[in-house]
């Protein structure tokens, strides 16, 4: 696909358009349900507009302030050399291109917006306004523990960021609360132009939804609704916030689970998301806005990212689990109650809804994609049987490949699924994407949906990407027409679909027992994988369980404590002097 440098992104187009437009044919149409409540896509779009005009706002803001400081927060993506950079002046518009000299480009900022994560409306909207604004969204897992966050907002670099006020971590730190923005006296300013930051005044910051309820979606009292000046029907006022983004500026940054003892920042472009937008396209799903999406993941994880957008640039809903609910039970019943026609779920779904397989009755289920863990061949014969009218992909991708990179249908099919290990094949490559093994059969993952590398790079995670490609870690082979996942080459896991580094365990673990030596092992079972932890201290080391467990997880997401501590008085060694595993799950773990 020709890519100019600056264009209006197409999936960004077709947002667009089933925001604003769907909004004007049918305003009743249903977007979305968070936690059993049902919103409209006007009723949607009015509360995005809110976030975009306050987008708007900030980067106005900044222009205005930056006076003689530099502009590289806000031309990272900018491929200008640094000499460009600093020949900028702040009174170039923020639209304009690079000039006839090449003295400057200065075009729509890439801010990095963090989006602290609730199962809400509005954090919803807060996505959607900086995907439409082309600002990076950074999503903030509010309980994680304080040294992660930490670890992560250093990293991220937010230049400001939305949420309640209340947040830890982010209450107290210097980046603005795009939330606190007061909309009305910024319109009556009447300079929106020439703002600075002193001007970014503060409001009431949260927003309840009986200021949408009304026939025109908009209060007139409130300070935070969108000026009267910009109530059009027309909606134009939001036409002329869509300047050019660029391509290769970033569209979101999510953190994994690193090897050094911090997570990994994994930035991926507009670029990247369009052709992974392309790819899911071309796979032949047959859908329309009646279609009805599931969004069963935490916004952290990026399969969440193609739950939501597919649905909202196509112009149909998703839905989520409601939380209330025991989570076997919930997501059943989302499945059942919402009619819900695509489903995107971990492997590990199955196994929390096989006790009811028997009365399980999914009739609307068209298609189910897999993803996120190795997909066993049981859980498909288990899913099959409960749903025998649905189509079943294996899917597969690491966060540095944009969500998910190949497609395996796996049910209906004329012969027996292809499989290895009881590992179903995870398939073909999408359309942009171009895969091949390493000498030593590691799968390396190529094309434009792939990014280019981590934030902050060590040394060893530069050396994951070489020659375009990005070495997986994953064990696979090739059999002249599909691809097979085998296993890991490290000592990387994934946990109900998180990836887990092992070395960061066993690191977060030092920090507490700096006398102790540290093992971290995975026991994979049919149902799940756990994580166990074994400890070898010293007779005079006071180590005590249950105050490391504590501490543990005070260091760490609730995904990466381990199910069990064991401490033991040495670790069993195999034959070359190694740790040997086997012999510490054959010892102590109750399979």
């Amino acid at each position: 696909m020709n890519q100019p440098t600056h264009n209006t992104v197409p999936f960004i187009q077709d947002l667009w358009n089933s925001l604003f437009n769907h909004t004007d044919l049918d305003p009743q149409r249903i977007c979305c349900s968070i936690q059993g409540e049902t919103y409209t896509y006007q009723e949607f779009s009015k509360r995005v507009q809110l976030q975009v005009y306050r987008l708007e706002a900030f980067s106005k803001t900044v222009a205005n302030s930056l006076e003689n400081a530099s502009l590289d927060r806000w031309n990272r993506y900018s491929t200008s050399t640094e000499n460009k950079i600093k020949q900028a002046t702040v009174d170039t518009p923020l639209t304009s291109d690079i000039s006839p000299n090449n003295s400057i480009i200065v075009t729509n900022p890439n801010f990095r917006i963090g989006v602290v994560i609730e199962d809400s409306i509005d954090t919803y909207c807060y996505i959607i306004a900086c995907i439409l604004r082309g600002c990076a969204f950074v999503p903030i897992q509010p309980s994680y523990p304080a040294n992660r966050l930490h670890d992560i907002l250093e990293m991220a670099e937010l230049d400001a960021w939305f949420g309640p006020s209340e947040t830890p971590v982010l209450s107290n730190s210097t980046f603005l609360h795009l939330n606190s923005v007061d909309i009305e006296r910024i319109s009556n300013s009447n300079h929106v132009d020439k703002l600075n930051s002193d001007e970014l005044a503060v409001g009431n910051s949260q927003i309840s939804r009986s200021h949408f309820d009304n026939s025109t979606g908009l209060g007139s009292d409130n300070a935070l609704d969108i000026p009267n000046s910009f109530k059009s029907t027309d909606l134009r006022w939001v036409n002329e916030l869509k300047n050019p983004i660029h391509w290769e500026s970033t569209a979101y940054i999510l953190f994994t689970s690193g090897t050094t003892g911090k997570p990994k920042g994994v930035p991926i472009s507009y670029s990247n998301l369009q052709h992974f937008y392309e790819g899911f396209w071309d796979l032949g799903y047959q859908l329309t806005a009646s279609d009805r999406f599931l969004q069963m993941f935490e916004l952290t994880f990026d399969l969440s990212v193609s739950s939501f957008l597919i649905p909202l640039c196509l112009g149909a809903s998703f839905h989520t689990l409601n939380k209330s609910i025991i989570k076997p039970l919930a997501l059943y019943d989302v499945l059942e109650s919402q009619n819900i026609s695509f489903a995107l779920m971990v492997p590990s779904a199955v196994e929390m809804l096989a006790p009811y397989a028997d009365d399980i009755e999914l009739p609307h289920l068209k298609y189910t994609q897999f993803c996120g863990e190795a997909f066993k061949l049981s859980q498909l014969n288990t899913w099959s049987s409960c749903c025998s009218k649905t189509q079943i992909d294996n899917v597969y991708g690491p966060t540095e490949a944009t969500i998910y990179c190949t497609r395996y249908t796996a049910y209906p099919l004329s012969h027996p699924p292809k499989q290895k290990n009881g590992i179903v094949c995870i398939g073909q490559p999408m359309k942009h994407v171009a895969l091949k093994l390493s000498d030593n059969q590691e799968l390396m993952l190529g094309g434009s949906q792939t990014t280019s590398g981590y934030l902050h790079s060590t040394d060893e995670q530069k050396a994951k990407f070489q020659e375009g490609y990005y070495l997986s870690g994953d064990l696979a082979e090739f059999d002249g027409q599909d691809y097979f996942c085998l296993g890991r080459l490290d000592d990387q896991v994934k946990v109900q679909g998180y990836r887990v580094e092992l070395s960061e365990l066993e690191f977060a673990a030092t920090r507490i027992g700096e006398n102790v030596r540290f093992k971290a092992i995975a026991v994979v079972s049919d149902s799940n994988t756990k994580l166990h932890l074994f400890c070898v201290a010293t007779d005079e080391d006071p180590f005590d369980i249950k105050t490391f467990e504590k501490a543990l997880k005070e260091l760490l997401p609730w995904y990466m404590v381990p199910h069990q501590v064991h401490k033991i008085t040495e670790f069993p060694l195999n034959a070359n002097g190694k740790i040997d595993k086997k012999q510490l799950i054959d010892l102590y773990v109750n399979l």
